[in-house]
């Protein structure tokens, strides 16, 4: 090996020839998983990460398990007080969040990159307590990471979003769907939930 490399660089130069290997073990990295050895079925997320399928963390959300963000599209979350009592939450104004996607084209950690997805507004609602405060903080952490929506392939062959954390999206009573309120477990459930993906607390300081 050390005669084909003292050959090589007679012949290209030495500064040529390291450039070479740099080159060849920069691509060699892009392939290779950055939490095991293979080189398999990898796929490079939105964070520049190449992770393979096995190693996601949560494949379903598509989260880099290196740094913790998702493969979320770009959007607008916004929200506001509005003067609404939710059910289950007497004398509490209600926090209306809005969600704003436009139509897009996938990229790299998506379904099918290079193919269009349509986008939508989503509209949740979150009581306007310390703890609803709390949870609303942590959602925009959340969002940030780009870990509350991903691109599916619904039956009818379109590319939509969907919430990959849940939210209430109705203001009023519906026993039909866990959509609404009231719900004593709500508050709490969804902050384990973020908590499985890395927003805790703590993200908040």
């Amino acid at each position: 090996m050390n005669k084909v490399c003292d050959a090589a660089s007679e012949s290209i130069g030495k500064k040529e020839l390291l450039q070479y290997f740099k080159q060849k073990a920069e691509a060699l990295e892009s392939e290779t998983c950055k939490t095991c050895p293979t080189r398999k079925e990898t796929t490079t997320l939105q964070c520049g990460h190449t992770i393979c399928e096995a190693c996601l963390f949560v494949k379903e959300q598509r989260m880099c398990p290196v740094c913790k963000t998702g493969n979320m599209p770009p959007g607008e979350m916004i929200t506001t007080v509005i003067p609404d009592e939710l059910p289950g939450n007497r004398l509490h104004d209600t926090i209306e969040i809005k969600y704003v996607f436009q139509d897009g084209i996938q990229t790299e950690g998506h379904p099918k990159p290079g193919t269009e997805y349509h986008g939508e507004t989503f509209t949740a609602y979150l009581p306007n307590t310390s703890e609803g405060q709390k949870v609303l903080a942590l959602l925009k952490v959340a969002w940030k990471r780009k870990l509350t929506f991903q691109i599916y392939h619904d039956p009818l062959g379109l590319y939509l979003l969907k919430y990959c954390i849940h939210h209430k999206k109705m203001k009023v009573v519906n026993t039909n769907t866990d959509d609404s309120y009231p719900d004593r477990n709500y508050l709490g459930g969804v902050q384990m939930k973020l908590a499985e993906l890395g927003v805790t607390e703590d993200s908040l300081k």
